[in-house]
């Protein structure tokens, strides 16, 4: 569920802010009254709290507005978060408090948010935004998001994004220049290769 990602969005849940009243127009112009979708004054993230359709199974996306409050609230929900950098930044100027978000636990994933407002879906492209964006993030919490946080998102541990016994999924080879120790994984990133990523086919390991 897309949650929180634009300051029209919060303004409009709550009934009150001039961006706010620019989209409810927009919706009545659509014959959509805001009266009739049964909006109790909360923001986005309580809302759907209020709901009851918060748990490990949920996955939100873009959470760009959310507190330092929603952020304690979201990781006791247990629901996962899907960033989209290219997206946010491009949209709205603004990305989901990414640091506070891993540092309460919460599970992140990574996504693109369609190519209506991205230029491309490529992961690897979205975690080189990601590390432009966010200085100081470490890289394998990059690369966590782009595999096993968005595999625990759907839901999939137990399958995919991970290399591990039991698990199965794709492998990309991404060309490198001579790298020194410990620089091999801030480069793939960041989105420093030598040539496009490419896949390379696909490994099952037995359990």
């Amino acid at each position: 569920m897309h949650v929180a990602e634009s300051q029209a969005e919060v303004e409009f849940m709550l009934g009150e802010g001039p961006e706010g009243k620019r989209l409810e127009e927009f919706l009545l112009a659509r014959k959509l009254e805001r009266a009739s979708l049964g909006l109790k004054g909360l923001r986005p993230l309580a809302h759907l709290m209020d709901l009851g359709l918060l748990d490990q199974r949920t996955m939100l996306v873009h959470g760009v507005q959310l507190t330092r409050q929603e952020v304690r609230d979201l990781a006791g929900s247990g629901a996962s978060l899907c960033v989209c950098p290219r997206s946010n930044l491009g949209l709205t100027g603004g990305l989901a408090p990414v640091a506070d978000l891993l540092a309460a636990g919460v599970n992140l994933a990574l996504g693109t948010d369609s190519r209506a407002s991205c230029p491309s879906l490529s992961l690897w492209e979205e975690m080189a935004a990601l590390g432009a964006a966010v200085p100081g993030l470490a890289p394998q919490d990059i690369l966590h998001l782009a595999t096993a946080g968005g595999a625990t998102a759907l839901g999939l541990a137990g399958h995919f994004g991970r290399l591990a016994p039991g698990l199965a999924g794709p492998l990309a080879f991404a060309p490198r220049e001579r790298l020194g120790k410990g620089q091999v994984l801030e480069a793939v990133v960041n989105g420093g290769h030598a040539g496009p990523p490419r896949p390379v086919g696909r490994v099952h390991s037995p359990a």
